[in-house]
């Protein structure tokens, strides 16, 4: 195989995945001025270095070419600190739960779950690191209710 072939393949497969998140999450669509509101609230809260643009990109389930800088150290709904001062991701399973994606995403198995984890893992740093998948995956499980 030639090595344009190998490029072209793999490009296609890129593409491809990009593709299958939309189908398999499918995302809301959110007016002008609430992404407005959120990207203040994200960085005024100290949740995410972000943009308006990169949110509406989010908001549709594409993919970024720079990632997001996800510095949240609050977690879901809360106003005070993580215990620890890591970055936490509740309140960025919270985001993609009551806005971005329909029906939500806290029954989430199998392959839509596994899309939602390489989504974020693929749009978001943890800071200045990257997202360690299994880390998220089992962040994702600690913030799904037990009694869901």
């Amino acid at each position: 195989m030639s090595w344009l072939t190998y490029f072209t393949l793999n490009k296609r497969d890129e593409n491809s995945t990009k593709t299958e998140v939309i189908e398999k999450l499918k995302f809301k669509l959110l007016e002008e001025s609430f992404l407005q509101e959120l990207v203040t609230k994200l960085n005024n809260e100290n949740r995410a270095i972000i943009n308006y643009s990169e949110l509406l990109s989010i908001s549709k389930g594409a993919n970024l070419e720079k990632k997001i800088k996800w510095i949240d150290r609050i977690g879901q709904k809360s106003s005070s600190k993580s215990r620890n001062g890591d970055i936490t991701y509740g309140f960025i399973f919270d985001l993609f739960h009551e806005y971005f994606i329909e029906d939500g995403i806290k029954n989430l198995k199998g392959e839509k779950r596994k899309e939602l984890i390489n989504y974020i893992v693929r749009n978001f740093t943890k800071n200045e690191s990257e997202i360690i998948s299994k880390n998220l995956n089992k962040s994702y499980s600690d913030w799904v209710p037990k009694n869901n």
